[in-house]
């Protein structure tokens, strides 16, 4: 597996450096962004005054060029932003995860290919995804790949005020090996949002866990097999908003954090996985956004631990 693990990380310095340097650039944005717009009100207000001299059509020419212009320093200045914040995540986090994992590939930008969470068809259906904070990497010699998932579906005013998009997902995603040959898909689903009353087709002797939990299998008299007293009380650890998929030797997973509140798990909601705030990256605590990193990451690790629990895993990659 190829890996970015001997990549050189940028001291503090180097960071808090290449940081100040961008917020300069986003700063004198600001600025050309205002004089612009003056500038844009004196030519509108000159041409106005003189249209009859100029004609209609060359006033139409300049508005719309002056708005392009205005649109890319605006653009320009928003851009800066995610880009101070990708800088500061791709310098901090591939160090944070070279402390849990090995053999891994990191890449803010990229994200996982859509096409796999629309083929385990364990969220709502969506019709446009985002993906970032993409790795894959091997944690106690499984395999693991994980990803920032934003799912939504665009959505029609009735008042024909205008669409907005309604979002389905936000959330981490991960897929990892599992040491159980699963003999059936089973999913498992928090019951939120659609899947608040959605019915099952396997029940379980324990009323708390079918409470809490969807559970639909391609077969439900093998889901069984999975479905033990002492994996049951492993997944009763999650909260409603968890999202499972078995499949024969590997586990898909996903929580979503579309909300402005915290899951049993603790998780913080409303934004993804190594996210560096506008505050955050202005105070430019780096330890700190280390130690928020790193609990992440355990949030992470602890998902697999606890799912694989005695799953008798045998690796079958070289670390």
């Amino acid at each position: 597996m190829n890996t970015n693990d001997n990549k050189k990380p940028l001291s503090d310095d180097e960071i808090r450096k290449k940081v100040a340097r961008l917020r300069k650039a986003k700063a004198v944005s600001r600025p050309i962004a205002w004089a612009f717009s003056v500038l844009a009100a004196l030519i509108y207000l000159w041409e106005v005054k003189s249209q009859y001299q100029t004609g209609i059509g060359v006033l139409l020419v300049l508005i719309v060029s002056i708005l392009v212009i205005l649109f890319l320093c605006l653009a320009s200045y928003l851009g800066y932003q995610d880009i101070i914040r990708a800088f500061v995540s791709k310098s901090l986090v591939p160090e944070l995860l070279r402390e849990k994992f090995t053999n891994f590939i990191y890449n803010a930008k990229k994200g996982v290919n859509w096409k796999l969470v629309k083929s385990v068809n364990m969220l709502d259906d969506f019709s446009y995804s985002r993906c970032q904070n993409h790795f894959i990497g091997l944690y106690k010699g499984r395999k693991v790949e994980f990803s920032d998932v934003w799912l939504y579906t665009p959505s029609v005013s009735l008042s024909g005020g205008g669409g907005h998009r309604t979002t389905l997902f936000r959330g981490p995603w991960m897929t990892f090996d599992y040491g159980v040959q699963v003999p059936t898909r089973v999913k498992i689903r928090g019951r939120t949002g659609n899947f608040a009353i959605a019915p099952s087709n396997v029940i379980t002797p324990n009323a708390a866990f079918n409470a809490r939990f969807q559970v639909t299998a391609d077969n439900p008299h093998l889901a069984y097999a999975l479905l033990t007293p002492q994996f049951i009380e492993r997944i009763m650890k999650f909260g409603g908003r968890t999202r499972m998929c078995f499949e024969p030797g590997r586990v898909h997973f996903a929580f979503n954090t579309n909300r402005d509140s915290r899951d049993e798990c603790g998780k913080d909601s409303g934004r993804y996985i190594f996210e560096v705030t506008g505050e955050e990256w202005e105070m430019a605590d780096l330890d700190g956004l280390r130690d928020k990193f790193r609990q992440e990451i355990r949030y992470l690790t602890d998902i697999i631990d606890i799912i694989c629990e005695g799953d008798g895993y045998q690796t079958r990659y070289s670390e």
